[in-house]
């Protein structure tokens, strides 16, 4: 069960703010929401950085 206002319903929000292609098309909101070391692997192997 997942109790609201916990840490784990935040991460779940802004996980699903970065969904929306207007985040995504403000950088300064995706610095907002990703930390400074963040790194993602794509499945073709390039890496995308913060």
């Amino acid at each position: 069960m997942v109790v609201l206002g916990t840490d784990f319903d935040r991460v779940v929000a802004h996980e699903l703010e970065l969904l929306d292609p207007r985040v995504r098309d403000d950088p300064e909101a995706v610095r907002r929401l990703l930390c400074a070391d963040f790194t993602e692997f794509g499945s073709s192997a390039p890496r995308y950085f913060r």
